[in-house]
C-alpha cells in the first residue's frame, strides 16, 4: 500500500498539469460587443485585433464582433478613430462588453 501512494501521486500530478498545458494551448472563440461609454447604441467599425498579430475583425452595425484566437490568455486591441485605444486580457472564450472613451482633444495653440 505504501509503494502505490506515491506511483498515484505522480499519475495525478502528471494528468493536472497535461490538463493545464491544454488549457494554455487551446482555440476558441471570443465574441462581443462594443458600445461608447456611458451609452447603450453599438458601435459599428470598431477593429478588434489580437496583440502583436495582423489578426483583427470590425464589429457590425450592431456592434458585434466573433473573433477566433489560437490560445489563451489573449490580449485584444479595440481601436476606432476619435476613441482610445482599449486593451482587454481575455482568460478563456467568452461573451464580453467593452465601453469606449472617447479621445481627449487637444488643445490648439
Amino acid at each position: 500500500m505504501k509503494a502505490i501512494l506515491p506511483v498515484l501521486g505522480l499519475a495525478f500530478m502528471m494528468l493536472m498539469s497535461l490538463n493545464g498545458l491544454a488549457q494554455k494551448n487551446e482555440k476558441g472563440v471570443v465574441t462581443g460587443k462594443v458600445f461608447p461609454a456611458g451609452l447603450q447604441t453599438a458601435m459599428v467599425g470598431v477593429q478588434v485585433q489580437v496583440n502583436g498579430s495582423g489578426l483583427f475583425v470590425e464589429t457590425n452595425a450592431q456592434g458585434i464582433f466573433k473573433i477566433t484566437v489560437d490560445s489563451f490568455p489573449v490580449l485584444l486591441v479595440f481601436s476606432k478613430d476619435k476613441y482610445q485605444t482599449q486593451t482587454l486580457k481575455v482568460k478563456r472564450p467568452s461573451d464580453v462588453v467593452v465601453h469606449m472613451m472617447v479621445s481627449k482633444k487637444k488643445d490648439k495653440k
